[in-house]
């Protein structure tokens, strides 16, 4: 996950990592892309998938959450490591003795560390000190650990073949609209164990299912979403940071359930991992079903802006006070 501010960048007005700058991860990418083509250490090949790992984990931008954590999660809001359901987790709440008025899951992508969004709990309650008085924010890790990929643990919710996708994606919209009806290979599993955590976080805050915001980044946004829309009950509001549609036959016929809800949705225009397109299709899907969707574009990469933090403290702010 990579953070975008408020200050300027070179091609992308109004915006610039908190931690990392995007030229240094576009570095940090092409040189793995070019690494895995055709070098070589000496007399041994050099692994093809873990250069791209590498190279992608990069671009997901899983290596500057440390930096923004020390920033942003203060002593005060120390990120408690527990087990939920199956899945370890990290919860930030600013009182811990107080009993949370409404919870906040937020699921990480592809290829990162289990708290690599857990920085974002200390930029929430920047933005909106309020939250601090009710909100308990939930940030699990995802089952699947993935050795040799990039730096650190990386983790995912299922298997992709980045590769095998990357070339889809970019062989046109035909391609992209054959991945989109496409359901991957243990997204059941994902949403089976996401479903056991929220259960966990139900009974150990004494919140409904209604006061439980579902949500994510990339990968983790499409968990949150393959759950939401098949839950016995609604989620209070889904959050889809740089998600985009999967499933689309089953999202289609289920969709309709959660007519009314709550959906934050945003995406770069620029996004080279997960098209803007496609993001667009999963809108359109949401909002011809009846959700409420604010839909929030932004020019920039595959990240997090922070007009899309914005809105969902604002967010937060509206859910407790109803």
């Amino acid at each position: 996950m990579m953070l975008l501010g408020r200050a300027a960048m070179p091609g992308c007005p109004g915006y610039a990592p908190v931690a990392r700058t995007w030229a240094s991860v576009m570095v940090a990418l092409a040189s793995a892309l070019a690494a895995a083509s055709d070098l070589r250490r000496g007399s041994r090949p050099v692994d093809r998938r873990t250069l791209l790992g590498a190279g992608l984990a990069a671009l997901l931008g899983r290596a500057c959450a440390p930096a923004i954590a020390r920033a942003s999660v203060r002593p005060r809001m120390e990120a408690v490591a527990t087990r939920l359901g199956s899945l370890e987790a990290r919860v930030v709440q600013p009182d811990p003795s107080a009993r949370p008025e409404l919870a906040v899951v937020l699921c990480h992508g592809f290829g990162a560390p289990g708290t690599d969004l857990v920085p974002l709990a200390g930029e929430l309650l920047e933005r909106r000190p309020s939250l601090a008085s009710g909100v308990r924010f939930v940030f699990p890790a995802a089952p699947l650990v993935l050795p040799g990929f990039g730096w650190g643990e990386a983790r995912a919710w299922f298997p992709i073949d980045l590769e095998a996708q990357i070339a889809l994606r970019a062989s046109g919209e035909a391609a992209r609209a054959r991945l989109r009806g496409q359901v991957p290979e243990g997204l059941a599993q994902a949403r089976r164990q996401l479903a056991a955590c929220l259960e966990a976080v139900a009974q150990t805050s004494g919140l409904s299912p209604g006061r439980i915001v579902l949500g994510g980044f990339s990968q983790g946004a499409m968990v949150g979403t393959d759950l939401a829309l098949r839950a016995d009950q609604a989620p209070a509001a889904l959050v889809i940071l740089s998600g985009i549609l999967l499933a689309e036959g089953e999202w289609r016929a289920r969709a309709p359930r959660r007519k009314g809800l709550r959906v934050l949705q945003s995406h770069g225009r620029s996004d080279p991992i997960l098209p803007f397109s496609d993001a667009e299709a999963l809108r359109d899907l949401l909002v011809q079903a009846g959700l409420e969707v604010e839909f929030i574009p932004f020019d920039g990469p595959h990240t997090i802006a922070w007009q899309a933090l914005d809105r969902l403290g604002a967010l937060l702010e509206s859910l407790l006070e109803g």
